[in-house]
């Protein structure tokens, strides 16, 4: 799960869902499903936001790419807050 930016519009939101759609698949990953759930409200504030863009990915991916993948997104200035957790097959 990726949480975009509030102040992104829904142009931007699409562009940067593909965006870290095809930075899955540059290291390896396949995007089985990408579900945008569109703006909600956080529990808590974060960097000052109340809302953010929620995207949910189900991708499969080398565990040793995930950490590259997850300090992509940490330097990401729309991206607020990302989740990636393993599904049990």
């Amino acid at each position: 799960m990726v949480i975009l930016s509030p102040n992104t519009v829904e142009d931007e939101v699409n562009a940067a869902a593909q965006r870290i759609s095809d930075q899955i698949a540059a290291r390896g990953g396949q995007v089985e499903k990408m579900d945008v759930w569109g703006r909600r409200r956080m529990y808590y504030p974060v960097k000052h936001s109340t809302d953010g863009h929620y995207v949910v990915y189900t991708f499969r991916m080398e565990p040793a790419a995930v950490r590259d993948l997850e300090g992509s997104w940490r330097i990401a200035e729309d991206v607020l807050r990302h989740l990636v957790i393993r599904l049990d097959d």
